[in-house]
């Protein structure tokens, strides 16, 4: 072959030995998300097994509430409200804490402390205002 053979035929050369790595590189990929597949199945297979385990064992017995029986429980309000504001809400509309602990399924010691720790704020706030109001 001629040089001039050989430098046209070069290109050629190249081309097949760049699709030859692509092709290595290709098959190697593949056979590694073969195994990653075939881990996370067994993963889900171990789960599933795991699940079947569970459904089949009885639920524990559900200890009973505090303060009043299940069926006397007021239903909770679908919003997430933090219970001192509720109980704040519940104070400002009168209520006393016995009707507010029961409200928000707390003992009655836990609402009259929120009480307590309103009052002692409001009063601290008149303070604050007062002081500043002189000033």
């Amino acid at each position: 072959m001629t040089n001039t053979q050989l430098i046209m035929l070069l290109p050629s050369g190249i081309l097949g030995l760049g699709l030859a790595a692509i092709l290595v590189l290709y098959l190697g990929l593949k056979r590694d998300f073969r195994a990653q597949v075939q881990k996370q199945q067994c993963g889900i297979q171990e789960v599933a097994a795991e699940l079947k385990n569970l459904a089949s064992v009885p639920p524990a017995p559900v200890p009973p509430e505090r303060d009043a029986p299940a069926e006397a429980r007021p239903l909770r309000s679908a919003v997430n409200i933090n219970p001192r504001i509720r109980a704040m809400r519940l104070l400002r509309g009168g209520e006393d804490p016995a009707h507010i602990a029961s409200a928000l399924g707390v003992t009655r010691a836990e609402a009259e402390l929120l009480v307590r720790v309103h009052r002692i704020k409001l009063a601290d706030f008149a303070n604050t205002r007062h002081s500043a109001a002189t000033n």
